[in-house]
């Protein structure tokens, strides 16, 4: 009963960040791999699904940028992961988080070109925040907020902030932290330790969004979060936490 659920949940919030078409050959795909079968012109299909966000919402957040090609010091490259826009089930983690989201500021810490922005701006967050350390990919959040339209929009306050994560001020709001395994090991112990004096200058609630999580370890030695249970959920790839 609960995986239908998240079934229905997932054709819901696809098709609302990709349409029908995109979310029904997702399915057939899914479907051909789980029986082995090989699917034709796989690659060509698989970049035309992940170019439908910003053909709907006339936007620019596809595709990888490497580290190398950041505008950004060698120093600073030494520590970033390369920018790639996060998937739709985003969309089903927020959802599913039952939260009421007017009482929160949403923050992507690595925010690239702003897709999880808009994803987020599906919920009535009081505020959604990017910070970036790329000027130039700041600046395409920056154009693409100005050319971002949707019909399920219900947060309107987008901000991106040109900034390392290691010197953004935490906001003293109860907060939806979202990483996208954005920095190496050493700038997410400096991020969190950041977020923890925060959170003892000011209780509240917190919750971080892991994708790729690969520096977990960093959040729960902190003893300051302990992971947020969805029910049915199970997906190792991504990990959620609230403040204790």
């Amino acid at each position: 009963m609960q995986q239908a659920k998240f079934l229905i949940n997932q054709i819901v919030w696809s098709s609302r960040y990709e349409g029908w078409l995109a979310t029904f050959l997702k399915i057939f795909m899914k479907g051909f791999k789980s029986l082995r079968i090989p699917i034709p012109y796989e690659h060509i299909l698989k970049k035309w699904i992940d170019h439908q966000f910003d053909s709907r919402f006339n936007v620019d957040t596809f595709g990888i940028v490497e580290v190398e090609n950041l505008d950004i010091s060698k120093d600073q490259k030494r520590e970033a992961v390369e920018y790639a826009p996060t998937p739709a089930t985003f969309g089903i983690i927020l959802s599913s988080m039952q939260l009421d989201f007017s009482e929160y500021v949403f923050v992507d810490m690595g925010s690239g070109k702003g897709k999880v922005l808009f994803m987020a701006s599906s919920f009535p967050f009081s505020e959604i925040i990017g910070v970036e350390i790329s000027e130039t990919l700041c600046q395409s959040a920056g154009k693409n907020i100005n050319r971002f339209k949707s019909s399920f929009q219900n947060c309107f306050n987008l901000n991106v902030i040109c900034s390392d994560a290691k010197s953004f001020t935490i906001p003293e709001d109860r907060l939806v932290l979202y990483f996208y395994n954005p920095f190496s090991e050493k700038i997410m112990k400096d991020v969190l330790n950041s977020i923890c004096l925060s959170l003892n200058k000011k209780p509240r609630s917190i919750f971080i969004i892991y994708y790729n999580p690969q520096h977990k370890s960093v959040i729960e030695s902190t003893g300051k979060f302990i992971p947020f249970e969805i029910d049915g959920w199970n997906d190792p790839m991504w990990n959620i936490y609230h403040s204790v």
